[in-house]
């Protein structure tokens, strides 16, 4: 099991932080649990996977049903892109940093040093990557009816398949922290430990 610790600093955006502060609080195709009003769909990588669930803990009270749903929308396409270029897709391959592409540029240079743990790149090459647990429960930061931030505490779980056809579950559990950008929602910071089924070395490492 690896584990990858890294927050940047959260680009400001007018209209965006209240008090001098943003403050943090804990909170493909894409299935929103809890929002009201039809669900987005974003394209899934492969018809075999599992959809990516979303439930909104805490904070989303605090916003109306568009503007919570909007975020929630916002958020999951974050979440969706993230999971389809880190895991999914065509194997074998050798590039994971379209993974980073929605992360804040301080983050993904970050990232980009950690990518064993974030993504399925590592020293074992994969055939196949399928989905099996997409779960996400969300928890947003809402000031005066804005959402400032938010915490998506992430339970993903894939089944893959090595090029020497034997099969593997990876699992990837943390939080991805976001925050609302000119260009949209990104990921600045995230703390997550991965575990690629693999045993580990006698010292526990």
């Amino acid at each position: 099991m690896a584990r990858a610790r890294q927050e940047s600093p959260a680009p400001r955006i007018a209209g965006a932080v209240r008090g001098g502060a943003l403050l943090m609080a804990a909170a493909v195709a894409l299935v929103l649990a809890g929002c009201t009003g039809p669900s987005p769909e974003a394209p899934r990588d492969d018809p075999d996977s599992v959809a990516l669930r979303i439930t909104t803990a805490t904070g989303g009270g605090r916003l109306d049903a568009d503007d919570r749903a909007d975020v929630e929308s916002a958020i999951g396409a974050v979440l969706s892109q993230y999971v389809g270029a880190a895991y999914l897709g065509d194997h074998p391959r050798s590039g994971y940093l379209q993974a980073l592409a929605r992360f804040t540029d301080g983050a993904a240079e970050l990232a980009a040093r950690d990518l064993d743990v974030l993504t399925a790149a590592g020293d074992v090459e994969f055939s196949s990557v399928l989905a099996t647990r997409l779960d996400t429960d969300l928890s947003l930061y809402v000031v005066d009816g804005d959402a400032l931030g938010a915490t998506a505490r992430v339970h993903f779980a894939f089944d893959a398949t090595t090029a020497e056809d034997t099969p593997q579950e990876l699992r990837l559990d943390g939080r991805l922290m976001l925050t609302p950008t000119r260009d949209g929602w990104a990921v600045f910071g995230y703390d997550v430990t991965s575990d690629d089924g693999a045993a580990l070395g006698e010292d526990g490492s």
